[in-house]
């Protein structure tokens, strides 16, 4: 029997996402409308193009049962901010996934968060 030598880059090729990605975050105070004090609290925390880096990323993320109230994820192509002033969001929508917690279901609040973010990143919409 005869063995060929596996290079490494054979074993570790990663699994591109059609396009790169990043997380932003934002805790808003209530109260505040202004565009100026959104830009302030709205943070550029991750970036992913691979399977493999998405869950580096998402398994680095605070539980959503450990966030704070008025806490938002958003997931947005690499090139266009969570923000309508961006010209790339003139004729975009948004998808809203507004919890009403419940500390007894937090398990399948999180499966289907997971779900719609990887649907997502995988454009399964």
């Amino acid at each position: 029997m005869e063995f060929k030598k596996i290079e490494n880059s054979e074993i570790s090729k990663p699994n591109s996402l059609l396009q790169k990605w990043k997380v932003w975050f934002n805790h808003a105070k209530k109260n505040m409308n202004s565009k100026e004090n959104y830009s302030n609290v709205l943070m550029d925390i991750a970036e992913f193009d691979t399977v493999e880096d998405f869950w580096r990323v998402y398994n680095n993320l605070i539980k959503i049962e450990f966030l704070p109230s008025n806490t938002d994820f958003f997931f947005f192509k690499d090139y266009i901010k969570p923000q309508w002033e961006d010209q790339k969001n003139v004729k975009g929508g948004r998808w809203i996934y507004d919890i009403a917690w419940d500390k007894n279901k937090h398990s399948i609040i999180s499966e289907h968060t997971e779900r719609i973010w990887l649907f997502l990143v995988r454009n399964l919409f």
